[in-house]
């Protein structure tokens, strides 16, 4: 519980700088695959699949939330969460194998 309610406080707070910038207004209708590591549909889904991924595998959710939505490097992540660089990508990827179906799954079904 305590991960996920740090993941919806790093997601909101990264949602508000945002927004307070004026990205969001300036965010492409369809996102480059080749710069998004996972495709959200809303932020909704992507609560419920981190909500989802925090009750199955709650050892990922951190490094995910500090590289996917904090856009920390891998050693930035190792040194904040005092694991080795190897640990944190395979949690990373790890955590993106499992959100990224729930995710598209969510798209495909609003299509």
């Amino acid at each position: 519980m305590i991960s996920s309610n740090a993941a919806r406080a790093t997601y909101r707070s990264l949602r508000d700088r945002a927004d307070a910038l004026g990205v969001l207004d300036t965010v492409p209708e369809s996102p480059d695959p080749r710069t998004t590591s996972v495709i959200a549909g809303t932020r909704l889904d992507l609560l419920d699949a981190l909500d989802e991924l925090e009750q199955q595998h709650p050892v990922l959710v951190e490094s995910f939330i500090l590289r996917d939505l904090g856009e920390l490097s891998y050693q930035e992540i190792a040194d904040v969460t005092k694991t080795g660089l190897g640990t944190v990508k395979d949690r990373i990827h790890r955590a993106r194998k499992f959100m990224e179906p729930r995710l598209r799954s969510d798209a495909s079904r609003r299509s």
